[in-house]
């Protein structure tokens, strides 16, 4: 399969309806007038947000159609990589923050993105890192029952080469260097394959995200992890 003409014709005909409560977890990370690589931005709307916020933005991306949005956002600084067959194409300690947002699960090699990310951070640097959560309560029940359902906007979305629990995400981080400061969850319940309606009722809604902040590692959809070198 070619990933680069996939990935030109997703990015060709996907909308820009994200979710921006997620984003907006790891633009609170960012130092402005800090120099920040984001690696397989996609569409640069983080990348965007970022830029706004006074950082010095630097992305990489597989897909020339995805770094062409990119640029159109204002990101001057773009390069194409394969993440997966090339080496970052950066000096040593070059950035202050390094970015990895629901990316490394589209990779079929996820270490090159740390490796990488790790090589190109200066000593004392944040790696802030965004997985899905397969370690999400609903996916261990279907497993326990004898299920593994791909299902869109989700862990088990179809575009997913990987899957992440937070132990496997830290091991990760620790094994290249990286030492964890903080841990977040985002609960995405507008996604309606894992969350009945009753769960965006105010106070089942409230109730839930008390308990992504004091579990996220089985209530979370998403996983923010900020490492630091």
């Amino acid at each position: 399969m070619d990933l680069e003409k996939f990935y030109n014709r997703y990015w060709a005909n996907v909308g820009d309806n994200v979710d921006h409560e997620r984003l907006d977890m790891i633009v609170k990370y960012i130092d402005s007038e800090k120099d920040v690589l984001e690696i397989n931005s996609g569409f640069g709307i983080l990348a965007e947000k970022l830029l706004k916020k006074g950082a010095n933005m630097t992305v990489t991306d597989l897909s020339d159609v995805a770094l062409q949005k990119a640029k159109s956002r204002g990101i001057k600084k773009i390069f194409k990589l394969d993440i997966d067959t090339e080496s970052l194409p950066f000096e040593s300690l070059k950035f202050d923050m390094v970015v990895s947002n629901s990316m490394i699960e589209h990779t079929f090699y996820p270490e090159n993105t740390i490796r990488g990310g790790v090589r190109v951070l200066k000593d004392g640097g944040k790696f802030i890192m965004m997985v899905p959560n397969i370690g999400h309560w609903r996916f261990r029940l279907w497993l326990l029952f004898g299920r593994f359902p791909y299902l869109e906007n989700t862990p088990t979305d179809s575009l997913h080469l990987r899957f992440f629990t937070l132990r496997t995400i830290k091991d990760l981080g620790e094994k290249y260097g990286l030492k964890v400061k903080n841990v977040e969850g985002h609960a995405g319940l507008w996604v309606r394959s894992m969350y009945p309606i009753f769960f965006r009722f105010p106070v089942i809604r409230q109730i839930y995200e008390l308990l992504i902040k004091i579990y996220p590692s089985l209530f979370a959809r998403y996983l923010l992890v900020i490492f630091e070198k």
